[in-house]
């Protein structure tokens, strides 16, 4: 099953461990003006996660698979792994490389994955997790 995951508006949720902030829709909001991610965008969200994710400490299920409790995360990974139960960091990282290279231009790229900002936001967060959180990748809970 795997340690529970919530990316809410205002905060992100692992298992028990106290919300991890900003939330997606906050990120996106201070990080994509305009409703555009770009690749600055991208740099500074990721930033603000990292920040988040250290200042929690060690969160719960590290090792472990991150299991998503929620639609919407759900959706974004339908469209990056359609018809898969589980994705691992380097499924995570394709996508993430094709959110970046739409971030600087490539058309193709945009194809390849949800492009909106609260997409990208979600995004960021799942690739933070999985790296600094130290889990083995993410399951549909």
């Amino acid at each position: 099953m795997g340690t529970p995951l919530r990316l809410e508006p205002r905060a992100t949720r692992v298992g028990d461990a106290p919300a991890l902030t900003p939330g997606y829709a906050v990120l996106a909001a201070h990080n994509f003006p305009g409703g555009r991610v770009t690749a600055l965008g991208i740099e500074r969200a990721i930033e603000h996660v990292e920040e988040a994710i250290m200042a929690a400490g060690p969160l719960p299920g590290a090792g472990g698979p991150l299991a998503l409790q929620d639609m919407a995360v759900a959706s974004l990974f339908e469209a990056i792994a359609p018809g898969e139960a589980t994705l691992d960091l380097d499924a995570v990282e394709r996508a993430f490389s094709a959110l970046a290279d739409h971030a600087q231009g490539s058309v193709v790229a945009g194809r390849q994955v949800p492009t909106d900002i609260a997409s990208a936001a979600r995004l960021v967060w799942l690739r933070e997790l999985l790296h600094h959180g130290r889990y083995s990748g993410l399951s549909l809970g």
